[in-house]
């Protein structure tokens, strides 16, 4: 009886092992090794992934894409006069054929003579609507506050005669198509046929009409909304260290994806983060989660132009592909580091 007990005792102890095992191997993340980085510009605060191997940038007169493939930068946008260390968010139509962006300061060009002939006061600051297949830029009335694009339209939040308001544009004119009151946010996603909102206390809400809304979670800021529209990507205060968490949309659970993570991810559009979080010991390293796999990567820089970048120091501007990004250091220098890269043939 005593041999049939030890058995099973052992036998038990062997199961935790295995299930402890699998489950460190599960968390372990998976390795990509960097072995490209290219300085590519001292003024570059906005990107954005468009289409294959390319993001959109301005270099102060357009809109531009840089092909990273090919090392190459063409025009995406006339030269209108736009600014580049003022333009702080870029957003690109799942379709591309829409840029969304926010001008803290137009430049001296057509595109300031377009807001002086519309009555507008060109000094101050615009959010813009790009259309790639008419090139033309239309300015979002000055009370937006905030704008993104999505499958049916622009959305915006504005604060009209001193009322919040989600207000929805067509593409083809910026006329309104519908409105929301709304009152006590400052950031907004569009999913599961409503609206996640965002207030200044860290709570997260869900409305369909803004007047009634349920709380999803009282502690976390948005980051975007997950592909499948099942999650919503979030960071967590939690005593004092910041934690990357998914906060699923129908049970309100939270699922961290890593602790320690330093300042402010960065998201791309096709389902994937990057940010950089503590390594556990005297530095801090770069690590991508992809959505639709469930997968952590870190970021090992290998080779020599990578090693002279100094990665404990740097901080995600855009995902633009799935091992590219464009990241900055403590000097606001700006790189684009990853694999598969040409050299730059161009400053951007």
């Amino acid at each position: 009886m005593k041999n049939i007990r030890l058995r099973a005792m052992i036998v038990v102890v062997i199961i935790l092992i295995i299930v402890l095992a699998s489950s460190l191997l599960i968390n372990k993340p998976l390795t990509y090794n960097i072995s490209q980085g290219y300085l590519v510009s001292t003024n570059l605060s906005a990107v954005e992934g468009y289409g294959s191997n390319s993001f959109v940038y301005s270099n102060g007169q357009s809109l531009m894409l840089y092909n990273y493939s090919t090392g190459t930068a063409s025009q995406l946008g006339p030269s209108v006069g736009l600014s580049n260390s003022g333009i702080d968010t870029i957003s690109v139509s799942q379709d591309d054929q829409y840029v969304v962006f926010h001008d803290e300061q137009v430049g001296t060009g057509s595109l300031y003579n377009q807001l002086q002939n519309a009555g507008l006061d060109p000094q101050n600051d615009y959010w813009l609507l790009y259309s790639v297949a008419t090139q033309t830029y239309q300015p979002l009335p000055q009370t937006t506050i905030l704008a993104k694009p999505t499958s049916n339209g622009v959305e915006a939040l504005a604060s009209v005669a001193g009322v919040e308001e989600l207000i929805n544009y067509s593409y083809a004119n910026l006329t309104p198509q519908s409105t929301i009151n709304i009152s006590g946010i400052n950031d907004f996603f569009v999913a599961n046929g409503g609206v996640i909102l965002q207030t200044p206390s860290n709570k997260v809400l869900f409305t369909t009409n803004g007047t009634v809304s349920q709380q999803l979670a009282g502690n976390a800021v948005v980051l975007a909304i997950t592909p499948d529209n099942q999650d919503a990507v979030v960071t967590v205060t939690q005593k004092g260290a910041n934690q990357l968490s998914l906060l699923n949309l129908q049970t309100h659970s939270e699922k961290t994806i890593a602790s320690n993570i330093i300042g402010p991810p960065a998201w791309s559009s096709s389902g994937a983060v990057l940010y950089t979080a503590s390594d556990g010991k005297s530095g801090s390293k770069l690590y991508s989660y992809d959505m639709t796999t469930k997968k952590t990567y870190v970021w090992d820089f290998v080779g020599g132009a990578t090693k002279t970048i100094g990665q404990s120091t740097l901080a995600p501007v855009g995902l633009v592909g799935a091992q590219a990004a464009v990241v900055s250091n403590s000097s606001t220098s700006y790189y684009l580091v990853g694999n598969a890269l040409a050299k730059p043939q161009v400053s951007l």
